[in-house]
């Protein structure tokens, strides 16, 4: 459990003015005493916050990780439905910035980006036409569920993170589909 976001504040304001007599102070009372009274507490109070972060951000990056494998899940699965012809929508990718999903998902950005332009590349096929061809929608389709099972098969949390048994579900709906 992290710091909560009341003790977090106080704990600012603690180290404001710590700070700010801890500059004061050794005009007033040039001993040492005084002033290690004041940088030991600001020193804890730092690594603190440097814990607390750290933490956070491991539990972002966990979380973002989880999020996209569901979303990617979701897509294929209206991918799969043959009366989807309307664009496909990804917010959990989309609403994070390029520097927070290169961090949180390190060496695996790549192809999950590839994946999510596969995405939007259909999506930019849909929305610039009054009508489509069936086919080469499907074309994008397939290009969709091909990037994702490189990205299945390429990153290990991946592949851990999701039952064979859905796998193997999800294939057999695309090829009954004759979408791969």
């Amino acid at each position: 459990m992290g710091i909560s976001y009341r003790i977090k504040s106080l704990l600012e304001l603690v180290l404001v003015i710590i700070t700010i007599m801890s500059n004061v102070i050794p005009y007033l009372y040039p001993n040492l005493v005084p002033i290690l009274v004041f940088t030991i507490p600001s020193a804890l109070i730092s690594i603190l916050f440097l814990f607390d972060s750290a933490r956070t951000h491991r539990a972002e990056r966990k979380d973002f990780r989880e999020k996209v494998v569901h979303e990617a899940l979701d897509i294929l699965d209206r991918l799969v439905s043959t009366s989807t012809y309307e664009i496909i929508a990804y917010s959990v990718w989309h609403n994070k910035t390029e520097e927070f999903k290169k961090d949180a998902l390190d060496e695996a950005y790549d192809t999950w980006k590839k994946f999510y332009d596969s995405i939007e590349a259909r999506n930019g096929y849909l929305s610039s036409r009054q009508g489509f061809d069936a086919e080469y929608l499907q074309i994008f389709n397939r290009s969709c569920h091909k990037t994702f099972f490189e990205v299945h098969d390429k990153i290990a949390w991946v592949y851990e993170s999701i039952p064979q048994t859905r796998i193997d579900s999800l294939r057999y709906k695309i090829k009954r589909n004759a979408l791969l």
